[in-house]
């Protein structure tokens, strides 16, 4: 297995959307473009756009509710509600709703989608399977389109203590190298796209290792 590290790149914006009063619940959603963790870009070279994510293509049901906050449809949700027409910032840089396909990710506490984003790169959702007062925070982090080959991350907290992200690389990368705040490090096998991890340290950065 051969490790290509590349240069580290910033990670996205970040756009905190969260609050949406429904009538009797909050609708938690956090769009991170552009934030504090950093991705390394594979040296092999990658399938142009979309046809790098193989994922993206599934035909599975992604099992996620698209509904207007506060609609019948939205508090009637056991899980995680996306925005049917989405605010701000998630609507010219978010993830395209139709796009939306679910990742395979073993961890029990969370599940995970990926998406193409509004500005043609590449976005990964993740909500935890038990509520936080009632609702659901979804995270959602999108990658513009130019870093959109090396992939995307999104962290949610488990309990307040542990940190979930998930990760969506191209096809081809069959593992990833992770590096932590407190300077441990930990590789991750890729499946389909994904990767996940829990930890008890944020994420530094990621190195995708190609082949192996």
């Amino acid at each position: 297995m051969l490790s290509h590290p590349g240069h580290l790149i910033a990670r996205h914006r970040r756009v905190l959307v969260a609050g949406l009063l429904a009538i009797a619940a909050i609708l938690a959603i956090i769009l991170l473009l552009n934030g504090s963790g950093t991705t390394a870009r594979a040296s092999a070279p990658m399938l142009p756009s979309y046809a790098a994510y193989t994922a993206l293509s599934s035909t599975e049901s992604p099992g996620l509710t698209v509904a207007t906050p506060g609609s019948p449809a939205a508090l009637a949700a056991k899980g995680p509600v996306f925005p049917a027409n989405p605010p701000g910032g998630m609507a010219s840089h978010g993830p395209l709703v139709a796009s939306i396909r679910r990742l395979p990710i073993a961890l029990p506490t969370v599940s995970a989608w990926i998406a193409k984003s509004a500005d043609g790169g590449i976005c990964v959702l993740v909500s935890r399977h038990e509520s936080v007062n009632g609702t659901y925070p979804l995270g959602i982090s999108c990658e513009p389109a130019p870093l959109s080959e090396s992939g995307a991350t999104s962290e949610i907290e488990t309990d307040g203590r542990k940190t979930v992200t998930v990760g969506a690389v191209p096809d081809g990368v069959s593992s990833v190298r992770v590096a932590f705040t407190d300077g441990s490090s930990e590789t991750v096998r890729v499946s389909r796209n994904a990767w996940a991890l829990e930890s008890d340290a944020h994420i530094a950065n990621t190195r995708n290792v190609v082949g192996g």
